[in-house]
């Protein structure tokens, strides 16, 4: 493997998700969940101007109803595992797309907490595919390489798209289900 590609990719590859650990348990006014963010996954950020997150995001998040309310001001543990989903997930996916596929654990602690759990299993899973498909990959041209993985990632959002409508779908078609027969009782 191209040497420069190995250094890049290792930078990567060894980016952790958020450890739940690094979370203190007491709440955390705004500065500080925006500091301990920043402390515990700058290593994801592509320059060093770039913010994981700012009080104009948090409020914004806040406000589209991604985050429930904030309790005086202070901000739990699921408030800050949530922010760094919606951290990871807006690399790929919209406002929208992130709000449908976080809504059930929005004010729901313990499936939030086991979502969590399967995100960074899953999240250590990809990081060693990445790898190994980076190692099989005999290819010396960075351009190619970063083509070939920019195709797939758009690949990969594009089905998580597709996913996040049949679930919109299904979770329409009973509610309408349900109307109809609450409309049938009522008569």
């Amino acid at each position: 493997m191209n040497p420069q590609l190995q250094e890049l990719a290792r930078n990567v590859i060894d980016q952790e998700a958020l450890r739940p650990e690094s979370i203190p348990m007491i709440e955390l006014y705004m500065d500080q969940v925006t500091t301990l963010l920043d402390r515990e996954l700058g290593h994801t950020k592509r320059g060093s101007d770039d913010k994981i997150m700012t009080k104009t995001m948090i409020n914004n998040y806040s406000k589209e109803k991604l985050l429930p309310p904030s309790n005086k001001k202070k901000y739990t543990r699921h408030h800050i595992l949530l922010l760094a989903l919606i951290y990871e997930f807006k690399q790929v996916l919209s406002i929208q797309d992130i709000h449908r596929l976080l809504d059930p654990l929005i004010g729901n602690e313990e499936a939030l907490e086991s979502f969590y759990q399967t995100y960074q299993e899953k999240h250590r899973e990809q990081r060693a595919l990445l790898a190994s498909a980076l190692e099989s990959d005999d290819s010396e041209d960075l351009r190619q390489i970063a083509s070939t993985l920019a195709t797939r990632a758009a690949l990969e959002s594009r089905l998580a798209e597709r996913l996040l409508d049949a679930i919109a779908e299904e979770e329409n078609a009973l509610k309408q289900a349900s109307s109809s027969e609450k409309e049938s009782s009522d008569k």
